[in-house]
């Protein structure tokens, strides 16, 4: 196998990966760039996987596999770093394995490009037309997209905002802010320690387990899925339910305040100190114990 070493300091460049010796070699170039702590680094690739993690070194260490003759572009400029892969072959892919500074940011751009981004302490977005996202661990705000891939975190101290439209979305041991939007899956979310919860699904399911903090708003809403929301014993929140043609069980003992209009009902956990909303026009709403 042909490998490319190049170091290089802070200036921009065109890396041209050399053509195989056979059409079905891998070509492989590993780069070390000079870089700031805090620095931002974008990756866009149009076809193969992107492998993000960290580590303590003011450096971005790039490897790039690809199965053709692939021009791979590193340009510094300022505090960021930008890497990019022009695929002039359609079947042409390029793996990435990128390291980066701990507390640097990190965004990525694919279209049929599964990511995974492990262990960053700055901020994450990552934007996949094909191709699901994973994000583990980390201490910044994490902003994911994705079009036709499942999207998973998990272990993140910090504000979420997911986005998928024809695959589910499952966030896991998350302490901050989250937000979750699916248009034709399900949205999961477990072991959530936060104040501020919005998850939402047209044609999926929404569950909620973790915790319900007397300031909290938690809001879980679905167009034609269920809404299954587990609550500690001890949980005091004010409870609105919304549906029209589902069905409503609670599994703990209250009065419940039928309103207007389908079927809404209100009832008090508690003092009733957070809000809890939950909606669902087809589905049925659960409020079960942990």
């Amino acid at each position: 196998m042909e490998r490319i070493r190049n170091r290089i300091a802070l200036a921009s460049l065109v890396l041209a990966l050399a053509p195989a010796v056979a059409a079905a070699q891998e070509v492989v170039i590993d780069s070390l760039v000079a870089v700031s702590p805090d620095a931002r680094v974008e990756i866009h690739n149009a076809n193969g996987s992107v492998r993000v993690g960290t580590w303590e070194r003011p450096a971005v260490r790039i490897v790039a596999r690809a199965s053709s003759r692939v021009p791979i572009r590193i340009e510094p400029g300022g505090t960021t770093l930008t890497i990019h892969s022009d695929h002039p072959q359609r079947r042409a892919t390029v793996a990435y394995e990128v390291t980066v500074p701990r507390g640097a940011d990190v965004e990525v751009h694919g279209q049929n490009t599964p990511v995974t981004v492990t262990g960053a302490g700055g901020r994450v977005e990552v934007h996949s037309m094909n191709g699901g996202v994973t994000v583990r661990g980390g201490r910044g705000r994490v902003e994911l997209h994705s079009v036709n891939g499942p999207i998973e975190v998990t272990g993140v101290r910090g504000a979420v905002e997911v986005h998928t439209v024809n695959q589910g979305a499952v966030v896991r041991d998350v302490v901050g802010d989250v937000s979750v939007a699916s248009v034709n899956g399900a949205v999961i979310l477990e072991a959530i320690d936060s104040r501020n919860v919005q998850a939402t699904s047209v044609q999926g399911g929404v569950r909620y387990a973790g915790s319900v903090h007397p300031d909290g708003l938690y809001r879980l809403s679905s167009h034609n899925g269920s809404v299954v929301m587990a609550l500690p014993g001890d949980a005091s929140a004010h409870v609105t339910v919304s549906t029209f043609n589902g069905t409503l069980r609670v599994d703990f003992p209250v009065t419940l305040n039928e309103g207007s209009g389908g079927k809404r009902f209100d009832f008090t956990l508690g003092s009733g100190d957070a809000r809890i909303e939950l909606t669902s026009f087809n589905g049925r709403i659960e409020l079960r114990r942990p």
